[in-house]
C-alpha cells in the first residue's frame, strides 16, 4: 500500500493528483496551469504558484504580483486553461 498523507483524505489526493487529460497526452495539473500562465503573460512573479483541484476544475493561484493589472490579467489567462472552471485568486499586490 502507498503511502499516503494522512491530513488528506484519499479522495482528496487523488482528485489533486489527477486533473482532465490534455489532447497530447498530458493530464492537467498545477504546472502546466502554471506552464501556461507562463507562455501567454510578460514578467510573471517569480513566486506565483498554481495548484489544480480536479474535483472542482479550480486553479488555485498564490504569489505576489506588482499591481492589480497584472492580477487580473494571470486570472484571466488561468481561466482560459481547458479543464479550468473556476480560479481561486490567493495573489497579493507588493506594497
Amino acid at each position: 500500500m502507498a503511502d499516503t498523507d494522512p491530513a488528506i483524505p484519499p479522495d482528496r489526493e487523488a482528485s489533486l493528483a489527477v486533473g482532465p487529460q490534455w489532447p497530447d497526452g498530458h493530464v492537467l495539473e498545477g504546472a502546466l496551469v502554471l506552464e501556461y500562465i507562463r507562455d501567454r503573460v510578460d514578467d510573471v512573479p517569480h513566486d506565483l504558484v498554481a495548484v489544480y483541484d480536479a474535483r472542482t476544475a479550480c486553479a488555485i493561484l498564490q504569489g505576489t504580483v506588482r499591481d492589480q493589472p497584472m492580477r487580473e490579467r494571470i486570472v484571466e489567462v488561468a481561466g482560459g486553461v481547458p479543464g479550468v472552471r473556476k480560479v481561486d485568486d490567493r495573489m497579493i499586490i507588493m506594497r
